[in-house]
C-alpha cells in the first residue's frame, strides 16, 4: 500500500491539481493526505474526483488558513476514528490484521503544538498494535534537522521529544533530502526536516521494508 502525503498550500489552481496529478503517477499512492487545502469541501471533493480516488474525508479551514483531506481507493478499508484540523487518526484493515495510521499537521504556531503531542500522548496509552504516523508536524526532534537562522533552544524541542519517546515512536527508514521545507527568515535561508513518517516498535516489526520517499517543492 503506497500512501502520500503534501502541504499542498492551497487546492484550488490548475498547477496544483497537476502537481497532485504527477504525485499520483510518479507514486500511485492508494492514499493521499493533503494539508492546507483553504478551500470548501466541495472544492476538495472536486480534486478527490478529478484524480480518480473513490472515497474522502475533509477538515474545513477556518478562515482563510487550514483544511485538511484524505482521499483513498475502495481497495483500502480505511475507518476514521477521529478528525480535528491536526490529525485523521484511521484503523486500516489488510491481510496482515489491522494498524493504526495518524495523518499529521502539527501546528504552525510553535507555542500550540504542545496540544496534539499530548493528544498523541493520550491515544498511546490505550493503544496496542502497530501504529504509523506520518504527514506535517511542524517541529524538529534535534537541532541539527535545521540548518540556517538563529538555533533553537534546546529546552524548545522536548515536547515533541516527549511525545515521540512515550508513544515509542521512531523515524522510518527514507530516501530523499530530508531538509523538506525551506524558507527565506530576514537575510538567512532555513530548512528544517518538518515532513516524516513515524512507526512504533510493533509496526517496524511487522513491515520492516517500509520506506518513507522525502520531496520538496522548491
Amino acid at each position: 500500500m503506497n500512501t502520500a502525503c503534501w502541504n499542498c498550500r492551497g487546492l484550488k489552481g490548475s498547477l496544483t491539481v497537476r502537481r497532485l496529478q504527477g504525485i499520483k503517477a510518479a507514486f500511485s499512492p492508494d492514499i493521499l493526505f493533503l494539508m492546507e487545502t483553504k478551500n470548501s469541501d466541495d472544492t476538495v471533493r472536486d480534486v478527490c474526483a478529478q484524480l480518480g480516488f473513490d472515497r474522502v474525508r475533509c477538515v474545513s479551514p477556518k478562515g482563510i488558513g487550514g483544511g485538511l483531506a484524505l482521499f483513498w481507493n475502495c481497495n483500502v478499508d480505511l475507518l476514521i476514528n477521529s478528525m480535528d484540523e491536526r490529525m485523521l487518526d484511521c484503523t486500516i484493515n489488510n491481510k496482515d490484521g489491522s494498524l493504526y495510521f495518524s495523518f499529521i499537521y502539527g501546528h504552525p504556531i510553535r507555542a500550540l503544538r504542545h496540544h496534539l503531542w499530548e493528544k498523541l500522548q493520550r491515544i498511546s496509552s490505550t493503544r496496542s498494535g502497530p501504529w504509523i504516523l506520518c504527514g506535517d508536524f511542524n517541529e524538529i526532534l534535534k537541532s541539527k534537522e535545521k540548518i540556517g537562522g538563529p538555533s533553537r533552544a534546546p529546552w524548545s524541542l522536548v515536547d515533541f521529544n516527549n511525545m515521540v519517546n512515550t508513544c515509542r515512536l521512531k523515524d522510518l527508514p527514507f530516501s530523499g533530502n530530508n531538509m523538506t521545507w525551506s524558507g527565506q527568515r530576514k537575510t538567512h535561508l532555513v530548512q528544517s526536516w518538518l515532513d516524516r513518517s513515524f512507526g512504533n516498535d510493533e509496526f517496524r516489526a511487522l513491515y520492516p521494508a517500509t520506506i518513507t520517499t522525502l520531496f520538496r517543492d522548491d
